[in-house]
């Protein structure tokens, strides 16, 4: 936990040491991430980053965006790499877990519940979701 605090406070200080040169910070985390309240939920393989919200955590006058790690990837290849020009495709994407990335009508999607072709968050047939069990590509090889 001591380091996870280094690593904010090291944010914090760099966000306001160039406040007047940065239009705005964007991070790419392991884990669920609610757009509705910009939350990261479970945290994947960084399980002290559930239920934390980077902006408020930060506290930086300009805009920070969240995504989840895949799903940046996928938004790397769409813009520049070889899903460029694809207006309907997928992308597996293999990081902290197993990233499934689904792009449609040019343009990522995330689903209702932000998890849109993830693979690393597919139900087993229990009902509920527990942060703990998903999320790991070893859990998904168990």
């Amino acid at each position: 936990m001591k380091r996870y605090l280094n690593l904010w406070r090291r944010f914090v200080k760099l966000g306001k040491r160039y406040r007047f040169r940065v239009r705005g910070v964007a991070f790419s985390a392991p884990g669920k991430v609610d757009h509705g309240n910009e939350t990261i939920y479970a945290g994947g393989a960084l399980p002290f980053l559930d239920q934390v919200n980077l902006a408020d955590e930060l506290q930086l006058d300009i805009p920070v965006a969240i995504e989840n790690e895949g799903k940046t990837a996928a938004i790397a290849e769409l813009w520049l790499g070889n899903l460029t020009g694809i207006d309907n495709g997928a992308a597996v994407v293999l990081g902290t877990g197993i990233g499934g990335v689904l792009i449609l009508n040019d343009a990522l999607h995330t689903g209702s519940h932000f998890q849109a072709g993830e693979l690393s968050f597919m139900h087993k047939g229990e009902t509920r979701f527990y942060a703990d069990s998903y999320g790991k590509s070893v859990q998904l090889y168990k």
